[in-house]
């Protein structure tokens, strides 16, 4: 399953990416690129299923493969250990009750399932996290420069007619502390760089904000 932006001008992503990302890059809100429907069989059987296994039912393809069938199961489990009533208002006419949670409000539900898939994903994030190789400096530094950097020379000693601004005017991304203002060199490598990927493989990563900016930017450019 991908997450697409409400105002349609971002990438797609999947769940765990736009869980974390809160917002899209272009400020619209995540949305699932479709609506599942839930098989026959569990409509045929609702008043008798678990509600464990209900919930896991429902959402298990908008998780899509970010947590395992049991890893969901568990935060499932705790997302609903509290009672959820289902009281009758008149005839036909029935109220399911989602405020007995711990803060006594309707979004407990889906606060706290969201909060834990997020306590879940937190201590591996940084670990799968993609970024790209970065070169600080204070300044400006031009094709010269960027091919006699130390770092850069590690990761692609490759010759000067090989590397290419990407773009000339640099993406600003701001940061409590600091503002950034990043330029972006393209260049080929080969399968030998045990730390490169596919391109297309990109968005199976959780990638920095600063990173999804370029992506954006290079993906409308190029496709």
């Amino acid at each position: 399953m991908k997450y697409i932006s409400l105002n349609h001008n971002s990438q797609p992503v999947n769940f765990k990416t736009a869980l974390i990302n809160g917002l899209a890059p272009d400020k619209g809100l995540y949305f699932p690129e479709k609506i599942i429907n839930l098989p026959k069989k569990i409509i045929d059987n609702i008043k008798t299923i678990d509600d464990t296994e209900l919930c896991y039912e429902v959402i298990k393809d908008y998780i899509g493969n970010d947590f395992t069938e049991d890893e969901l199961i568990k935060i499932i489990q705790k997302t609903i250990d509290f009672k959820i009533p289902l009281k009758k208002v008149e005839n036909s006419i029935f109220s399911l009750e989602l405020f007995h949670g711990p803060t006594l409000a309707f979004k407990d539900i889906g606060a706290k399932f969201l909060a834990l898939c997020m306590d879940k994903i937190k201590n591996g994030i940084w670990k799968n996290l993609f970024q790209f190789p970065m070169i600080e400096s204070k300044k400006e530094l031009n094709k010269t420069q960027v091919l006699s950097n130390e770092i850069f020379k590690s990761i692609a000693p490759i010759s000067n007619s090989d590397i290419r601004l990407f773009n000339s005017r640099p993406i600003i991304h701001k940061l409590s502390h600091k503002t950034i203002y990043a330029k972006f060199w393209i260049f080929p490598v080969d399968g030998s760089n045990s730390n490169s990927i596919k391109f297309s493989d990109v968005n199976k990563y959780p990638v920095p904000r600063l990173i999804e900016k370029f992506l954006d930017k290079f993906n409308y450019k190029h496709f």
